[in-house]
């Protein structure tokens, strides 16, 4: 029924096609090579029946939130409950040729948080925040400003003066990485108001005004124009990151140590490797190890079962 919403014809494609071989940066080039999205079986009917499915996706998610907000209107909880709403990534759906995430583009990385709080305003926060800041700000929403106070360093701030009034002294500056399967070394990215810089020691840089150019077209990283925001940003990730060569000597380290680990596991009965509750409230959702097909919405018999079995 959410496919059925959208019409082909509806559907625009990609603002950017395909990216010519010749024309690749080499980040651009590597999740070519990782997604061999050079295939020609990815044709424009197949990139608009893609995207179709993800505006149906969107349409479903829409309608899930409506039920949430009508379950608070019916048990008359609305003017005392704050709702939060976020993803951890998008997907490029095609634009530039590519597809997924593991890019540090802006439809890749560029997520919505909506954040309604009883009695405040609507409007729009333009300052540039992250996912890491969830974690204070939910905090400081549930128990009042100032109440997040951890006993390790974490990284991230309270959005609450955000939210509530504005924020002057907001650092305006977020961070992100991608040290996974697809890069053979750390790329890292600092965007600072309109400035992003995309870096990675081999891969070079790449650096885009998103003011001038949100499509992120035009690699602004040699122009001297830019010179002195590319300076700013490239301390900003030494100072969060370091040596980006012995970052991947560490990353590399702790691959081994961890394959390590996974394959003592593999011995004698399983045991999850990270926190296990001693409530057992471990076994009351899907872990790593357990098969999809033995979960029962009814209960947790099955999948306990199926462990045992497993084991």
């Amino acid at each position: 029924e959410y496919w059925d919403l959208f019409e082909d014809d509806a559907i625009p494609m990609p603002a950017i096609g395909r990216v010519p071989e010749a024309g690749r940066d080499e980040h651009t080039a590597r999740i070519y090579r990782h997604y061999n999205l050079d295939d020609p079986g990815i044709s424009d009917d197949l990139v608009r029946r893609a995207r179709r499915g993800y505006y149906g996706s969107l349409a479903y998610v829409d309608d899930l939130i409506g039920g949430v907000l009508s379950a608070l209107e019916d048990g008359g909880l609305s003017a005392s409950t704050t709702i939060v709403f976020t993803a951890d990534h998008g997907d490029m759906l095609g634009e530039r040729g590519m597809w997924f995430k593991k890019v540090l583009f802006e439809n890749a990385i560029h997520v919505p948080l909506y954040v309604a709080v009883p009695g405040n305003a609507p409007r729009r926060v333009r300052e540039n925040v992250s996912l890491v800041d969830l974690l204070p700000t939910l905090v400081d929403l549930a128990c009042g400003e100032g109440s997040f106070a951890p006993r390790v360093p974490v990284d991230g701030r309270s959005l609450y003066r955000l939210i509530h009034e504005g924020d002057e002294a907001w650092p305006d500056t977020v961070y992100a990485e991608i040290t996974c399967e697809s890069v053979p070394e750390p790329v890292v990215m600092v965007r600072r108001g309109a400035h992003k810089l995309i870096f990675a020691e081999q891969a070079g840089a790449l650096l885009f005004d998103l003011d001038r150019d949100p499509s992120e077209c035009r690699n602004l990283a040699d122009d001297s124009e830019y010179a002195e925001p590319v300076a700013a940003l490239r301390q900003a990730a030494k100072a969060t990151w370091g040596d980006l060569s012995a970052l991947k000597d560490k990353i590399v380290a702790n691959q081994k140590a961890r394959l390590f680990v996974a394959a003592a596991l593999e011995e004698g009965t399983f045991r999850s490797w990270d926190e296990n509750d001693p409530s057992g409230s471990g076994e009351r959702y899907l872990r790593h190890g357990k098969s999809y097909n033995a979960w029962n919405y009814f209960g947790v018999k099955a999948l306990r079962n199926a462990t045992v079995e497993s084991d």
